[in-house]
């Protein structure tokens, strides 16, 4: 389990576009080479029906997104706020040597950016 905070200037001007950074929690058998994907969101996929085109419109206005009170070089910065006890399952690779990958990708451009801030990670064993 961890938690996740999703700060971007992408969101809301740039929803449902090209410029679709990405967080995602990966996870590679150091045998196998193998790397598999456990966890991922993006911009796009939290802005839900907002287009950005009109930033008035209902889906735009009702994200549930907060005004940053930190700021990027380029523009608005806009954050999830903390979203706790996110679960990923990685009870298939008990015994074995992985690697495990948090990280954002920058899709579309590098002039807005993203961080992904991350906290209380554990793991534990199934109950």
């Amino acid at each position: 389990m961890f938690d996740w905070n999703f700060y971007s200037e992408e969101f809301k001007e740039y929803c449902n576009s090209k410029f679709d950074d990405k967080f995602k929690v990966s996870i590679t058998d150091l045998e196998t080479k193998t790397e598999t994907v456990l966890f991922q969101t993006s911009v796009n996929a939290l802005c839900g029906a907002c287009d950005g085109q009109d930033l008035a419109t209902p889906a735009c206005q009702s994200l549930p997104l907060l005004a940053s009170p930190v700021s990027f070089d380029k523009g608005g910065v806009w954050y999830t706020g903390w979203k706790q006890n996110q679960t990923i399952d990685i009870s298939a690779y008990k015994g074995k040597s992985v690697s495990l990958k948090f990280f954002a990708t920058d899709v579309g451009d590098s002039i807005y950016d993203t961080a992904i801030l991350i906290d209380n990670v554990r793991i534990t064993t199934a109950p």
